[in-house]
């Protein structure tokens, strides 16, 4: 049997099929094997796949099929929450090709969009309105991300086109409205990739008719009943919308394939085959509601006797209870797993935890449970037993944590919860930290995991106390001495986890700075400076754990994996150039079999080195001792101002409508955040100004605030704070006024009228005074 996978999605796979009939079906597998299961669902198959995974490039879906799908969809009060060129099949009949929207994963009611907190479809094809998080939403999500998948059809703009960030900002603007925008690159909006016209090869009514879809403001955004009625629709001679051509499949990314194979299965004697009448859908929160009362019947009890398990005074039924607590959780849900957490049960594994660590150490004496457990046996065993023991309960309780904190997350304003729970309870922080102890345990990877899953999640003022009182500084520093050669993925918990305390740090001295930029404070120092004053404008003062980070010696070890990761680099690097030109001189020594990553997978063996670079480069950066900088320093410093937008970054937010690229856009993301914070804080002082390049550093900051109108996670204020640091001290203030002055920093203004975010709006008014000032020194000194 020639079995062929037509799609896999979150809830099963999805191959194709012939009745005995001779008619071709869709098979729908529910469960984790494939034909072994014994549920399925039979349902139509579109037999052009869909427009991700096209025929013809030639083909559009008629627009006119699927605006009629969406107003009987909207009239039933749904919402489908994910239309994109991958959710929408075509099949080829006698009456032509006919588009059929498929995956309804995220469909819900409207009731219960309207307040939605987090979108889990597709992001670049989210409205401005999600994007910004101004609730109230309603059936107008649907009609944009058709819209603009129409757009991106008909133009052939890539996902990372600047056309969408200006689309997501002022909607599609039609050309007699251009006067009253003061944007320079409106135009753009209106050609397709190759600088035709739309309104020439599609018509003036298709241009209208994207117009009432892609609009900023949703309440002028017309409805699927009203688009029915437009011109194009209603008129045959206004063009005709069921073809369109589409001559940018390939360069859009889609793969152009020939018509799908189809299986045939055989049937089993005694199978079974039964007609499911499917039921209306049921809404999301009513769904979740049914799902948490199901999971108390079925698991109640189930989970008391998992907690009270805990309770018990020996030891080693404590130690058992961890490893099957461990193994049973991976066949646990997400709510399984948060049932236990709402049941207590970290505050009952902790002192359970602590029994055995007294009970295993090699020093301590064995109680009476320990005596009949190791009757007849040598000291010798009962020692390497202890030892192993040890090690194993603390892999558990380390592999436990981490997945409810996960599981956790998963859930509605679940980081927030996560970030709660983790905060008040700070005997598992002291846990956590305390197994980083190379001196006399191995630390193993399961530790440094889940320690690097919850520091996010920690207040500053909590990191500074395990900076002081457990010194996690020096123990990640001996960790990193420990596997500097060896275990690149150990070596990167451990970065990360020291980054991440070193941005602490930075945050901990803004938090300790009283001084708040208020719009009333802002117009005080406003007429102070325009009366000749020079008012006090934050700083950033030296990191708090400067002292405990000399102390350690970390910065020489930093400095030696930074060198060993980049020159590792350096050999991908090399490799990637041959294979790109291959008619240039090859050095025999680099081996071409070098596998290079594809920007998808984060533990890939390139992927983990860019990370140690990155991560090497900002802590030499954060824990600076304030002394004249060295070569190493310039280095990491030009490092960097690369890392704010690398190439690999501009690969992912091109194909972010991909799920594995869009998993790692967010890292991207984060990554360039770690590398604005670094560069803000050593280039606060004039001395310290030993980059390359300003004009890099400025550059990649405007690429990377670009972003920041698609993908809200884009750390604008930061880079706006590096701008402010830039402006101070840099001997070319005019090229960061240019900046300031800009486009880029112009549009993150006008989206904080709608998104109203104060601590970017303090940055942008400390920009305003940093300008004023200087301005009023440039006038000054003319006039002395």
């Amino acid at each position: 049997m020639n079995n062929v996978q037509l799609g896999a999605g979150s809830f099963g796979r999805v191959y194709s099929a012939q009745d005995i009939d001779g008619t071709y079906v869709a098979i729908k597998t529910l469960g984790e094997k494939k034909f072994g299961d014994r549920v399925f669902l039979a349902m139509e198959f579109c037999n052009m796949g869909g427009l991700d995974v096209t025929t013809k490039k030639s083909l559009m879906p008629r627009a006119s099929i699927l605006m009629q799908f969406l107003k009987l969809f909207h009239q039933q009060g749904l919402v489908h929450c994910d239309i994109k060129p991958a959710n929408i099949l075509l099949t080829s009949t006698d009456a032509g090709i006919i588009p059929k929207m498929c995956d309804f994963g995220e469909t819900t009611n409207i009731q219960n969009i309207r307040n939605v907190e987090v979108f889990s479809g597709t992001p670049f094809f989210f409205p401005p309105e999600i994007g910004e998080k101004r609730k109230n939403y309603n059936q107008g999500v649907d009609i944009w991300m058709l819209g603009l998948t129409l757009y991106m059809l008909a133009t052939g703009k890539k996902s990372d086109h600047p056309s969408y960030g200006v689309i997501r900002t002022l909607g599609l603007v039609l050309p007699s409205e251009l006067a009253q925008f003061s944007y320079t690159d409106l135009n753009e909006l209106q050609l397709d990739r190759n600088g035709k016209n739309l309104s020439e090869t599609m018509g003036k009514e298709f241009v209208q008719l994207l117009s009432r879809m892609l609009t900023y403001e949703p309440s002028q955004r017309h409805s699927a009943a009203q688009l029915l009625q437009n011109f194009i629709f209603t008129n045959p001679r206004a063009g005709n919308l069921d073809i369109i051509p589409n001559a940018y499949g390939g360069e859009l990314g889609f793969d152009v394939q020939g018509p799908n194979l189809l299986t045939s299965r055989s049937f089993v004697k005694g199978e079974k085959f039964t007609k499911i009448e499917l039921d209306q859908p049921v809404p999301r929160s009513v769904y979740l509601v049914k799902t948490q009362q199901q999971i108390k019947q079925q698991f109640e009890q189930q989970a008391s006797q998992i907690i009270n398990s805990f309770y018990n005074p020996d030891p080693y039924a404590c130690f058992d209870s961890f490893v099957q607590l461990s193994q049973q959780s991976v066949s646990f849900k997400t709510q399984h797993l948060v049932f236990l957490l709402e049941g207590d049960i970290i505050s009952k594994m902790i002192p359970a935890l602590v029994r055995c660590e007294v009970e295993f150490m090699s020093s301590s004496q064995i109680s009476q449970f320990g005596q009949s457990v190791y009757r007849s046996r040598s000291q010798g065993y009962i020692e390497e037993d202890k030892t192993k023991k040890i090690v194993q309960v603390r892999q558990q309780f380390s592999y436990i944590i981490l997945i409810l904190i996960e599981a956790l997350t998963e859930t509605k304003n679940g980081k927030i919860r996560a970030a709660d729970l983790i905060n008040a309870t700070p005997a598992l922080t002291d846990i956590l930290v305390g197994f980083i102890n190379p001196e006399y345990y191995d630390v193993q990877k399961e530790y440094l995991e889940v320690l690097n899953a919850i520091i996010d999640f920690l207040a500053p003022k909590e990191v500074e106390r395990l900076v002081n009182e457990k010194d996690l500084i020096d123990r990640l520093k001996q960790t990193a001495l420990v596997h500097k050669k060896q275990l690149p993925e150990t070596i990167n918990f451990t970065l990360k986890i020291l980054s991440t305390v070193a941005v602490s740090g930075i945050n901990l001295s803004r938090e300790q700075n009283s001084m708040k930029i208020t719009v009333h404070s802002y117009q005080l120092m406003m007429q102070q400076i325009a009366q000749g004053l020079d008012p006090t404008l934050p700083e950033t003062k030296e990191h708090p754990f400067l002292p405990k980070c000399i102390e350690s010696g970390a910065e020489t070890n930093l400095v030696l994996i930074y060198d060993v990761s980049a020159e590792k680099l350096a050999k991908y690097d090399k490799v990637r150039e041959y294979k790109k030109n291959p008619s240039i001189y090859r050095d025999p020594k680099y081996d071409m079999n070098l596998d290079l990553s594809d920007g998808t997978n984060p533990e890939h063996p390139e992927e983990q080195l860019l990370y140690t670079r990155l991560a090497c480069a900002a802590c030499i950066i954060l824990f600076h001792n304030g002394r004249q900088l060295l070569n190493q320093h310039q280095k990491a410093i030009d490092t960097l101002a690369d890392e704010i937008y690398p190439i690999r970054l501009i690969q992912s937010v091109a194909n972010s409508n991909i799920r594995e690229h869009r998993a790692m856009l967010e890292k991207r993301l984060e990554n360039a955040s770690i590398a604005i914070v670094a560069l803000s804080y050593i280039l606060r002082l004039p001395s310290n100004h030993i980059y390359k390049d300003i004009d890099i550093i400025t550059g990649n900051l405007q690429k990377y605030m670009s972003l920041y109108s698609a993908f809200p996670n884009t750390d604008v204020k930061n880079a706006l704070g590096l701008l402010a640091s830039l402006l101070k001290t840099a001997s070319r203030p005019d090229k960061v006024d240019a900046v300031i002055n800009g486009p880029i920093v112009k549009q993150v203004r006008e989206l904080q009228d709608r998104r109203n975010e104060l601590d970017v709006i303090e940055q942008l008014n400390i920009l305003d005074l940093l300008q004023t000032k200087q301005k009023m020194r440039k006038t000054h000194a003319k006039q002395g």
